[in-house]
């Protein structure tokens, strides 16, 4: 079982609360982005593209699972965030490619590490749900009776 880190080595709170205070985006946007940018289709979208540029087409093949309206709709917003690039080539069949921008680039990194995180948690968080299930375990304390 992974240890969980000492008090001294978390980060504060208050500062990781702070933190979407700070500069000029506000605390809304800053959980719209990363709720945008944390999905499962946009980090499997933006994790694919990092290899390089692929049509609309090639792109939903390189997802399992990704519906042909899932994999539209997170390709809109990544594009509309500056995340992904589309490029239309005025070609007979029309041809579109899709590719990291070089905004999106700069999540790999960060996408990187909660991969890496998940990995060496895995562990953890499956007892953690198996446990979970077993009759009695991490249940809740009912409030005080008021009568």
């Amino acid at each position: 079982m992974t240890d969980t880190l000492p008090q001294s080595t978390r980060p504060n709170t208050a500062d990781l609360l702070e933190a979407c205070d700070e500069g000029p985006a506000s605390s809304e946007f800053v959980r719209d982005l990363v709720s945008r940018v944390g999905d499962k289709w946009s980090v499997a979208t933006l994790s694919t593209l990092a290899r390089g540029p692929l049509r609309f087409t090639e792109l939903q093949h390189a997802i399992p699972g990704i519906s042909h309206r899932m994999l539209s709709v997170t390709l809109q917003a990544l594009v509309r965030d500056g995340l992904v690039d589309r490029a239309a080539f005025a070609e007979v069949p029309p041809r579109v490619e899709y590719s990291l921008a070089p905004l999106g680039d700069t999540l790999l990194g960060p996408i990187r590490a909660l991969v890496v995180w998940a990995n060496e948690h895995s562990a953890d968080v499956e007892r953690t749900r198996r446990d979970s299930v077993r009759p009695g375990a991490h249940q809740a304390v009912a409030p005080p009776s008021t009568a």
